[in-house]
């Protein structure tokens, strides 16, 4: 693979003047190679948060994209999203960028090479350890493991759900599926919404709570249904609260990866 050709590279640096100069050139190369193949439209969000003709919405969903590795969830972005316009979701989706129903993604991001390393980052970064094992490329759900933190998962490209863990964009299509077949009277549970969550009929139910759904037998039969919001409390009003300006952590693993392609 790669690794093999900078290796086989180094050591016939190393029997040339001047080795270790080439050496670091050699690995330099290899290096920046890697960053690119696999967190390339990730750096490139930067150079985008530049551009005079996005709004402070778009730079700021970028802005969480970066530090999150590639995905957070949609609530931690409400107000930025609530002001978007029709032009600036069509600006996101030219850069890779998805703004779901439940999360905000990119899905170069969520590849099995790309989602591995960047949860390899994020755990470093936040001193993880021992390091969790990375997830499995290709599967759209497996069983929870109390050693995979949140913002691991979300680095990896999946999200809790229930006892399961489930691939952000699978989550996507689940809504889009299930609000399809949804009526006054909800949507039935299908083998081929089971068969998207990779999941069985006993483990959906935490999927679809996860997801703002719930359960429900009818005569027997299993029912998706939208769960009854309560009215807000007469009198009560939510309070305004403000939010403080974000600062870019230099320490974050997006802004040392950033500085490691520029170099």
């Amino acid at each position: 693979g790669q690794l093999g050709q900078a290796l086989l590279q180094l050591l016939l640096e190393l029997r040339q003047p001047q080795p270790r100069q080439r050496a670091e050139v050699c690995l330099n190369h290899w290096l920046a190679a890697a960053i690119e193949a696999r967190l390339g439209p990730l750096l490139r969000l930067s150079k985008a948060q530049g551009d005079p003709d996005l709004n402070g919405n778009v730079r700021g969903i970028l802005y969480q994209l970066s530090e999150g590795l590639g995905a957070f969830p949609r609530r931690a972005a409400t107000t930025l999203i609530s002001g978007l316009a029709k032009e600036d979701y069509s600006r996101l989706r030219r850069l890779g960028v998805w703004v779901g129903g439940r999360n905000v993604f990119m899905e170069a991001m969520i590849r099995p090479k790309a989602a591995q390393l960047c949860s390899l980052l994020w755990a470093i970064h936040h001193g993880h350890a021992p390091i969790p094992k990375p997830l499995p490329g290709g599967r759209v759900s497996l069983e929870a493991d109390a050693d995979w933190p949140f913002g691991f998962l979300y680095a990896a490209g999946y999200r809790p759900a229930g006892k399961l863990v489930l691939r952000i964009d699978i989550g996507e299509r689940l809504i889009a599926a299930i609000d399809a077949k949804m009526t006054h009277a909800g949507a039935p549970l299908s083998p081929d919404l089971l068969n998207l969550a990779g999941c069985t009929e006993d483990q959906i139910a935490g999927v679809l709570d996860a997801l703002g759904y719930r359960l429900a037998n009818v005569d027997g039969a299993l029912r998706i249904e939208r769960p009854k919001t309560k009215p807000p409390a007469k009198g009560k009003r939510k309070a305004n609260k403000r939010k403080r300006p974000v600062n870019v952590d230099p320490n974050s693993p997006f802004a040392k990866l950033q500085d490691l392609a520029l170099n």
